[in-house]
């Protein structure tokens, strides 16, 4: 299993249904996502990635790339 920035905005773009997702895109400001599309997210990444990203992680993740490198230290 191989982690890159674009399979990370690849998972984005399926839950948020935006094709065109930048690397410090804010979910919230940029994105248009709500809190739960952000919950959707963070599970399709443990998921995919079996790790565990806990609750209190959640509100650090503004960006693609805050996601990326939260994801690259638990592989």
């Amino acid at each position: 299993m191989t982690l890159s920035i674009e399979e990370i905005k690849r998972i984005i773009s399926l839950q948020l249904g935006t094709r065109d997702i930048g690397d410090e895109d804010r979910f919230l400001e940029d994105l248009d996502a709500e809190s739960v599309d952000v919950m959707n997210i963070v599970v399709a990444i443990e998921e995919k990635y079996q790790i565990e990203i806990r609750e209190s992680e959640i509100p650090n993740i503004l960006t693609p790339i805050d996601l990326y490198g939260l994801v690259k230290d638990r592989i």
